[in-house]
């Protein structure tokens, strides 16, 4: 590793492609992102136009016969996680229905999977064609602009999403913002652990670029959420919900296992560390 220094202050080199591009960490916030770095004018355009996975449901619309098959599946199969987990994290809703938003929810399947596992679910998502995919095919409470993110929700779900932001200070205001004193955040992204790094060098170099200007570790959500308590787990896909369900959810607690390629992060971003819930 190289320190680089700017006018911003210092950063370490993690890595560099393709002669022009790094990949580079802030001393001071320990977030990793790519160099030169995108704008959300840019970005908005990519996603609305350009930005596409190669297979999967994520930037791919079914067509009405496996529309159906996965609703009769409850938006749970091999390439739809179950992510009805989170709801659990919730335990003193009596018989209310937990509010979730899915911040970055593509066309709403997680959104449709939480509603049919009895939450009162709604997504942002800043492509249009997605927002109005989700909202006519299965009428879904999807929103494009995030100033119209609905206030006092239980939990904030953002899964593969925070790797594509222009500005993450900004999101995590928002979550603050949109969420219930007690309320949830929960990330789910790549892992841009040196121990992840270490095990995978290959799949590591591959995971940022010009689709995924950040790359956040453990260092990152550990530095930015330091007074509020969290849970950090690595996973190669399904995470440990026993090692969920045994969290207190009032301290910190890190895996040992740093290898996974998939990061989850917890947190409580409107309570103070150790603070006693009523």
């Amino acid at each position: 590793m190289s320190f680089l220094r700017g006018g911003r202050g210092e950063f370490v080199l993690i890595q560099r492609k393709y002669l022009i591009t790094k990949l580079i960490k802030c001393n001071k916030c320990k977030l990793q992102h790519r160099h030169p770095k995108d704008n959300y004018e840019f970005l908005k355009k990519f996603y609305q136009e350009e930005y596409q996975v190669g297979s999967g449901y994520m930037t791919m619309f079914p067509d009405n016969e496996k529309l159906i098959k996965i609703t009769e599946a409850k938006f749970i199969s091999n390439e739809l996680r179950d992510f009805t987990f989170i709801l659990d994290l919730v335990k003193d809703k009596a018989n209310a229905p937990v509010r979730v938003v899915d911040y970055g929810c593509s066309w709403g399947y997680v959104v449709a999977q939480l509603k049919m596992a009895g939450a009162d679910a709604a997504g942002f998502e800043i492509s249009k064609r997605m927002v109005n995919y989700g909202k006519e095919k299965l009428g879904l409470d999807l929103v494009y602009n995030e100033k119209e993110l609905r206030n006092g929700n239980d939990v904030l779900f953002c899964a593969h999403t925070i790797k594509h932001l222009s500005d993450i200070s900004s999101f995590l205001q928002t979550a603050k913002n949109c969420l219930t004193s007690k309320g949830f955040l929960v990330i789910i992204c790549t892992n841009g652990t040196n121990e992840y790094r270490k095990e995978n060098p290959s799949n590591f170099s591959q995971s940022w670029g010009l689709a995924h200007p950040n790359f956040l570790d453990v260092d990152f959500f550990a530095t930015n959420f330091k007074n509020n308590p969290y849970l950090i787990l690595t996973s190669n896909w399904q995470h440990d919900t026993e090692k969920i369900k045994e969290w207190d959810q009032h301290s910190q607690y890190v895996t040992t296992d740093k290898t996974g390629w998939e990061l989850l992060f917890i947190t409580r971003p409107n309570m103070r560390l150790n603070s006693v819930q009523e």
